[in-house]
């Protein structure tokens, strides 16, 4: 039964099988539209699928060929939609943006703006934002940085150095990016007018120690959080974050104060439903899924099943956890190792009694 806010235990109601060998990595929503949008790393493709009978119903061949050595997969690995302008930004492993029309489902445009991408020290990154307010997109780079790139422009104006840096999450209203740092347990604030940090939250996980040991090559005698996914809740001024060893922060962003930290959970990624304000947590080893309610601050459900997670011959290795507010599905895409390449979906609340 659902509670005052709507939000009840999900459970799994359909797969999208994309295919063996796709690499399924991200997955995107288009509410409006009714569409979601599966990245594919390893055949470079882009699945189009209808959101409300969960049918395929259009493929979008991505180029990664440039600038990649030899065995490398370099296809897409984010997906953001601008419903404003009826586009997609598809990022791939090799530092180029494909621009997709998404009334053609066409490739209009594409730029390549990181000519160092490839091997260990290039892009190699699966994570970025879009600014609303000034059309600027941020993208976690692997070379120690975040590269902030002017989308008119299609031109590379700035960087913000970080050498931990990791997933990034945006608060549209404020305009304030967050990117949390595995090794060191902060989170950074950056304001998106200036592009700098404003602020670097201590404590939110465990830091390794002694400093700086992953960079020399030392053994950690401390083991670090790994901070990963991070989401923010705009409406209630929240960001979460989750690590590695099982925690998620939650955070006061007006205050940038951590309110609570969650233990025992297994953590991967994350998304936040802004309608019933529903925290989605995915596991990649487990192959599971925990839900908080934000409103509450309660978690009410563990290790929802959504995959084989280790367990051989046939292990699933789920990668991010999508949200559709409009019918309350929820979309895990897993990369499917030695399993299928597919998303699972499940079902977060009826529509009609959120109404």
């Amino acid at each position: 039964m659902a509670n005052a806010e709507g939000i009840i235990p999900p459970k799994v109601v359909d797969t999208i099988v994309i295919g063996s060998g796709a690499g399924t990595t991200y997955t995107a929503v288009n509410q409006n539209r009714h569409r979601l949008y599966v990245a594919n790393a390893q055949n470079s493709t882009v699945t189009v699928v209808d959101s409300q009978t969960d049918a395929i119903i259009d493929t979008i061949a991505i180029d990664s060929s440039f600038n990649i050595p030899s065995g490398f997969v370099s296809g897409p690995e984010q997906i953001l939609v601008d419903e404003d302008e009826q586009r997609l930004y598809v990022l791939t492993n090799n530092g180029t943006i494909s621009v997709v029309d998404e009334n053609t489902l066409q490739v209009v445009d594409k730029f390549v703006f990181d000519s160092d991408a490839g091997g260990f020290e290039g892009l190699v990154t699966a994570n970025m934002v879009f600014s609303k307010l000034t059309g600027k997109l941020y993208v976690q780079n692997d070379n120690f940085r975040i590269d902030i790139i002017d989308l008119r422009r299609q031109k590379v104006i700035g960087y913000i150095y970080d050498d931990q840096v990791g997933p990034l999450a945006i608060d549209q209203r404020t305009n304030r990016i967050y990117t949390s740092n595995a090794w060191d347990g902060t989170v950074w604030v950056i304001d998106g007018y200036a592009d700098k940090v404003i602020d670097k939250i201590p404590g939110v996980g465990i830091a390794a120690e002694p400093a700086n040991c992953y960079l020399t090559g030392d053994n950690c005698t401390v083991n670090p959080s790994f901070l990963v996914g991070v989401a923010v809740d705009e409406t209630l001024d929240r960001l979460y974050v989750a690590g590695e060893d099982g925690r998620v922060v939650v955070i006061d962003t007006q205050r940038d104060r951590i309110l609570q930290t969650y233990t025992n959970i297994p953590a991967f990624n994350l998304t936040v439903d802004p309608r019933t304000h529903a925290v989605y947590v995915i596991d990649d080893l487990s192959a599971t899924l925990s839900v908080i309610d934000g409103l509450k601050n309660e978690l009410i459900a563990t290790n929802i099943s959504v995959g084989e997670g280790l367990s051989m011959p046939t292990f699933t290795l789920p990668q991010t956890v999508t949200v559709n507010p409009a019918n309350g599905k929820i979309y895990v895409s897993d990369f499917g190792f030695s399993g299928p390449d597919q998303v699972v979906v499940l079902q977060s609340y009826p529509t009609e009694t959120n109404d």
